[in-house]
């Protein structure tokens, strides 16, 4: 069982993981690859000094999330990039996708295993294949080429919170239409539409603060409307159900609703929280999941990364 660390490319925090017991990492790009909205650089200009990285072991790389770039101010940066497969796939972004796709292929070449690429998905699956055939199309178009030509890269697609996002000053908010099975399923379809080349390198991620945030929200619509049935989306289902196409397991907690910061993938660290972790690693036993566990939890400091600490001290106590 591996059990890797949640980390931006930065030489610092990547060996202060590694330190603290980490069996390698999870790269979780920023904005480096971004220059605006539709204008990127090249893997080589945004890491010049690349190679300096390769005495840590990298298993995966998670597409852009910037709002967790430190100093970086969205809205007037007129930037709106988002980690979706169903934006990385359009011919504006498809170049971004790309690089993604090679800086994992350069860790995979020299550290001799293969390397994930991790997008999110906020298309409801049916939808997408009746309503928006066009994105579905791109989807089996530029996926092929870039499994192709990046031969040492898998594609792993996350499980989505239910609300993507709270506007902090209005209160307005987004709900993402694929937080429940749709990615499963659009990893299925993708591994029968695009055939046995490929089939085994589409899966899926299973992200447990996600999970647990969709069966508070499930829960809630329950209570309004009693049509919904709320066992579908209990954890032990969603973790039966995830199990055989997973490759990565993002595990946290929530705190709350699971929203923002202090309440969103969250760490282990008391004893509550152990007796979380433990049920957690009952049923990725118990289902048989075959993963990378990551733990991707936030923190105060990165540089120091205690709730890492704390958190994986917990998990290796357990297993």
């Amino acid at each position: 069982m591996l059990i890797l660390a949640k980390s931006a490319m930065n030489y610092e925090q990547m060996k202060r993981k590694i330190k603290l017991g980490a069996d390698g990492v999870e790269v979780q790009l920023l904005n480096e690859l971004i220059v605006s909205q539709k204008q990127f650089k090249t893997v080589e200009k945004a890491f010049p000094d690349i190679f300096k990285f390769m005495e840590f072991p990298v298993y995966s790389v998670h597409a852009p999330l910037l709002e967790y770039t430190p100093g970086l101010d969205l809205d007037e940066a007129h930037i709106d990039i988002q980690p979706n497969i169903e934006q990385l796939i359009q011919r504006d972004y498809v170049f971004l996708l790309e690089q993604i796709f090679r800086l994992a292929e350069i860790f995979a070449l020299r550290q001799n295993h293969r390397v994930n690429v991790v997008v999110h998905s906020e298309l409801n699956y049916k939808t997408l294949k009746v309503y928006n055939y066009s994105i579905y199309r791109e989807l089996t178009t530029v996926i092929p080429k870039l499994l192709s030509k990046y031969k040492e890269v898998d594609l792993c697609i996350e499980n989505v919170c239910p609300i993507r996002k709270i506007d902090k000053h209005t209160g307005e908010f987004q709900l993402g239409n694929n937080f429940s099975y749709d990615c499963i399923e659009l990893v299925k379809d993708l591994r029968n539409t695009l055939g046995k080349e490929y089939s085994n390198r589409l899966f899926n991620v299973f992200d447990t603060c996600h999970a647990e945030i969709t069966h508070q929200f499930v829960s809630e619509l329950h209570n309004l409307y009693n049509e919904i049935n709320e066992t579908e989306y209990e954890m032990h289902t969603l973790f039966k159900r995830y199990a055989s196409t997973t490759k990565i397991v993002h595990l946290s907690i929530t705190k709350g609703n699971g929203n923002g910061k202090g309440k969103h993938g969250q760490p282990f660290e008391t004893f509550n929280d152990k007796q979380k972790a433990e049920y957690y690693l009952k049923e990725l036993k118990e289902n048989n999941f075959n993963s990378l566990y990551v733990l991707e939890v936030a923190e105060n400091n990165y540089d120091i990364s205690d709730g890492f600490e704390k958190s994986i001290k917990i998990i290796k106590e357990l297993i």
